[in-house]
């Protein structure tokens, strides 16, 4: 199973990895659902998909828009469109699939002193400012493999470039998974993009230096459900992610009962997560920020 923290070094990198002869280039394809790695592989008349260890057969179904496939031994579903894909198995709802090396077809980005605001959704986009609001109906988009960046052109005086880098909002300090740079009738602005969830949610993190044979893990879904394993019993309940807070509700956990040593673990871990208030990357980890500390995951 690919950690998040090599997860989140992909998106930086643009790396795919897995090597795909060229005859498979188109068929076989990597995306990034969150922090959650999958490989589909379209080379046959079914769909496969790799989930960390689990294999999924999928069948295609008519859809309206793209291509729905289904599994109904798993609950699961894959639908496709372009460079996206939303998954669900079990119930349990993925965030945005994004082929590896893709922008999300609606992205915003945002800055600070002074205050910017820019949504993307295909070719149109529309930039709001304290000074005026300005719409712009043929963007264009270029990408570079080996830097990891994009460059949207907006019109002939605007343009933003957006690097695949945890990036913290100076004011709230949320962090986004990119980095962007508005360049506006040549004054240059910088700022973040993207959703702070595509970092947290999707995969499983595992909780650093513990000292038990299994560690506590946590994985954040992207329909507010969070889960894991706490040390001795499996943990599960809410999340609410705002603007400026990630708090942790509705806690419960099975009752089982086990070594001391994994008990005072598993309740000291416990009532850490109860008093969660914010999230951030850093060193490609996951760094759970609660009242007097922090908790860091891989």
């Amino acid at each position: 199973m690919m950690s998040p923290r090599l997860l989140i070094t992909s998106l930086i990198t643009g790396t795919v990895l897995v090597a795909c002869s060229p005859a498979t280039e188109d068929k076989v394809i990597m995306y990034n659902c969150g922090t959650q790695p999958i490989t589909a592989d379209f080379s046959a008349k079914q769909l496969t998909l790799l989930v960390n260890d689990q294999q999924l057969t999928f069948v295609s179904e008519p859809a309206a828009s793209g291509t729905r496939y289904f599994n109904p031994d798993n609950n699961a579903q894959f639908w496709t469109k372009g460079d996206e894909g939303q998954l669900i198995i079990d119930n349990d709802i993925y965030p945005l699939c994004l082929k590896q090396g893709a922008l999300p077809q609606q992205l915003s980005a945002r800055g600070n002193e002074p205050f910017w605001l820019l949504h993307r959704k295909g070719l149109n986009a529309s930039l709001r400012r304290p000074s005026g609001d300005l719409d712009f109906t043929q963007v264009s988009v270029s990408s570079s493999s080996e830097t990891g960046q994009w460059d949207i052109e907006l019109d002939e005086n605007s343009s933003l470039t957006l690097e695949a880098k945890p990036c913290t909002d100076s004011m709230s300090g949320m962090p986004y998974p990119y980095a962007a740079t508005l360049v506006h009738n040549n004054t240059e602005l910088s700022g973040c993009a993207g959703e702070p969830r595509q970092l947290l949610a999707g995969g499983t993190w595992e909780l650093s230096n513990t000292g038990l044979t299994q560690a506590p893990t946590i994985t954040f879904m992207n329909d507010g459900k969070v889960s894991g394993y706490a040390g001795c019993n499996r943990f599960f309940g809410g999340y609410r992610l705002t603007g400026e807070r990630l708090t942790l509700e509705r806690m419960a956990a099975t009752k089982m009962m086990c070594s001391p040593t994994e008990m005072t673990v598993e309740n000291t871990y416990l009532e850490q997560l109860a008093t969660v208030n914010r999230f951030s990357i850093e060193n490609n980890q996951l760094i759970l920020h609660y009242d007097g500390g922090q908790l860091v995951f891989q």
